[in-house]
């Protein structure tokens, strides 16, 4: 099962955020928790965990890149 990676919704972060870096690149074995990417808003940098354990699949965002929050960035391939 495809579990969506993506930018946390909150107020806080305003109206777009940038996709700092990948900490993990597809095809890595990933832990319910561990911090897959980092996203930089006004307010600082947010962390973005795995919501699944699985393997990083699908990236479907690059360093650098403006999101909007609760934009899918990637998928953890579930197992």
């Amino acid at each position: 099962m495809k579990v969506p990676v993506m930018v946390p919704a909150s107020e806080e972060l305003g109206t777009a955020v940038s996709l700092r870096s990948w900490l993990k690149k597809a095809g890595d074995r990933v832990k319910k928790g561990e911090v897959l990417a980092e996203v930089e808003a006004d307010k600082g940098v947010i962390e973005i965990e795995a919501l699944a354990d699985g393997t990083l699949g699908d990236i479907a965002a690059s360093e650098g890149d403006s999101l909007a929050p609760g934009a899918v960035i990637g998928y953890v391939e579930s197992v």
